[in-house]
């Protein structure tokens, strides 16, 4: 098993939660467009080596034209409009009363249907009075979350509808790891990356070893086969790292053509999948071969499918690639030639809106979403956040 090692660490949760704080505020300028914004990539081996650790209703999208962009609120390094109320220094709480109802429903449009089924959460809840979860990835069967009490660990049954079940037998009693993480990202067999402001934590799950990066900062995907992470920070273009057994290595900045700022970039077999603006300032989903762009999705006829505010994640979702966006609240589904297949409100299929992070790839064939939804206790002035996991079945 996988336990955090609090000696081995370079920062306390403490330390980590202070120099947050710090960042926070210089996230507020990067989001707001500063073009000083930077991920620090300098030195190729500069790493902190840990191991041996112990260890039926029926829609199409239409936006209303007239209504606010619903700002991410888990997402500081993207819309940072939270501030440093992400970084502060509550962990989980037990759920209040009152908690927003998620009510299901498939969508479909053109040739597709879209099932979703709300998955239960045993063992534990992804329930803060700061922020209730940021990302989710699989790395082999298990699937892995980063919360505000650190990367929790979860089995996962869809015999019969969704139940995921905190694995008590990772690390500290189905804790993986004490730390607050922005993403994750996995592979087939078990390899997982966990970004933060700080850097990058690179778990090889069954073996119980780990080790610390300096980068890529932010938003990080690993490659199928476990050697490569790409990652994405505020403003800064994405950068490539090789990964080995003890020790990751920095690549450099990659460049795309036609394209701005990137503030999505993801692995899908060997391409890239990004979601950036173009250099006409519209937002696009993207595919990349390489460098060379496969196909590009976006528009900026308001209130159509495929109007982003922001891509907020991108997946392979069977024969489709799937894209959502929470500032709309929408869920894409593109073609394999690049053609918008159809466009869904997502509070269409859950019952009501919050704010959406990456949808990820399932190893059984589905999808899944992590939702963040707020309650507000009007009494004591109190918000509690809640995390909920959507699997998705695309069909048609």
């Amino acid at each position: 098993m996988i336990a955090a090692s609090a000696a081995a660490r370079p920062t306390t949760g403490g330390r980590a939660r202070a120099l947050a704080a710090l960042f926070a505020s210089t996230l507020l300028i990067a989001a707001c467009g500063s073009s000083d914004a930077s991920s620090d990539g300098a030195g190729e081996d500069d790493t902190t080596v840990l191991t041996n650790e112990a260890p039926e209703s029926t829609t199409t999208t239409e936006a209303p034209a007239d209504e606010a962009p619903a700002a991410s609120e888990d997402d500081a390094d993207e819309m940072a409009d939270e501030g440093a109320d992400d970084m502060a220094d509550d962990g989980a709480v037990a759920s209040p009363a009152v908690r927003p109802e998620i009510v299901t429903a498939p969508l479909s449009a053109g040739p597709l249907t879209v099932t979703p089924t709300h998955c239960v959460v045993e063992g534990t809840e992804l329930v803060s009075t700061d922020s209730s979860a940021s990302s989710i990835a699989f790395a082999g069967e298990r699937m892995f979350a980063a919360t505000a009490a650190g990367i929790l660990a979860f089995t996962v049954d869809t015999a019969s509808g969704c139940t995921l079940s905190l694995d008590t037998e990772i690390g500290d009693a189905g804790v993986l790891h004490p730390d607050e993480f922005d993403s994750l990202s996995g592979t087939a067999d078990g390899r997982l990356v966990a970004g933060n402001v700080f850097g990058m934590t690179v778990f090889d799950i069954e073996p119980g070893y780990s080790y610390e990066c300096d980068g890529p900062n932010g938003r990080v995907s690993i490659s199928p086969d476990g050697t490569q992470a790409v990652g994405v920070f505020a403003t800064s273009p994405p950068e490539l790292w090789t990964l080995n057994d003890t020790i990751c290595t920095n690549q450099g900045e990659l460049s795309f053509d036609q394209l701005g700022d990137i503030r999505f970039i993801a692995f899908d077999g060997a391409d890239y999948l990004i979601g950036a603006k173009g250099l006409d300032d519209v937002t696009y989903g993207t595919r990349y071969n390489g460098t060379t762009e496969a196909w590009r999705v976006g528009t900026d006829e308001i209130g159509a499918p495929a109007w982003f505010g922001w891509v907020h994640g991108m997946a392979p979702c069977g024969a489709y690639t799937c894209i959502v966006d929470t500032n709309t609240f929408q869920l894409a589904v593109v073609g394999a030639d690049g053609n918008l297949a159809a466009g869904f409100d997502f509070d269409e299929a859950i019952g009501l809106r919050g704010w959406l992070e990456p949808i990820i790839e399932g190893p059984d064939g589905g999808n899944y979403v992590l939702i963040g939804t707020t309650y507000d206790d009007e009494a004591t002035d109190e918000r509690t956040y809640f995390g909920e996991i959507i699997r998705l079945d695309v069909t048609g």
